[in-house]
């Protein structure tokens, strides 16, 4: 893996703009700068999962279930009878959350995937009309539109990230 590092020189002068130069360095990146780059990429997707999974729903009250609330958590085999028999790799967010804390994720696009798997998971369960399927697509929009956001504010950022 390589990491990109820009590096601009210049005369030390703010208005001088057109003196500066700007130079891209490319670097194998070592354990050390690996773990660095991962914090900033890792504390941005814990963020992005906490709003995911705070996730409310339109039309909904207060005091209501989330439409979150679905994924937060382990499916439990008693509330979903034959649920293993369907669903081979399960996921959710309280598992992506541990995942991300245990620095288990290479990259932001990893964090993605497992994302996409709770989503995946719940549309090969639940029927259309299911509240948890319906809920899911709700979900699953507001995230995908905040991923973007956060994938577009990365590669600004950063020249080299692996989504």
């Amino acid at each position: 893996m390589f990491i990109v590092f820009i590096l601009t020189v210049g005369n030390g002068s703010e208005s001088s703009v057109s003196n500066r130069v700007t130079v891209l360095r490319k670097r194998r990146a070592d354990e050390h700068t690996l773990s660095a780059f991962n914090v900033g990429w890792g504390k941005s997707a814990s963020g992005l999962l906490e709003k995911v999974s705070r996730f409310r729903g339109s039309g909904r009250m207060k005091g209501q279930l989330n439409a979150a609330d679905w994924f937060n958590k382990p499916v439990n085999p008693a509330d979903a009878p034959g649920y293993h028999k369907i669903i081979k790799n399960p996921m959710d967010f309280s598992t992506v959350r541990n995942k991300l804390k245990g620095g288990e994720y290479g990259s932001l696009g990893d964090f993605h995937a497992d994302m996409m798997l709770v989503k995946g998971n719940c549309y090969a369960y639940n029927p259309p009309e299911h509240q948890a399927r319906k809920d899911c697509t709700e979900v699953f929009a507001f995230y995908e539109q905040e991923y973007s956001k956060l994938v577009q504010k990365w590669q600004k950022v950063h020249i080299a990230v692996d989504v």
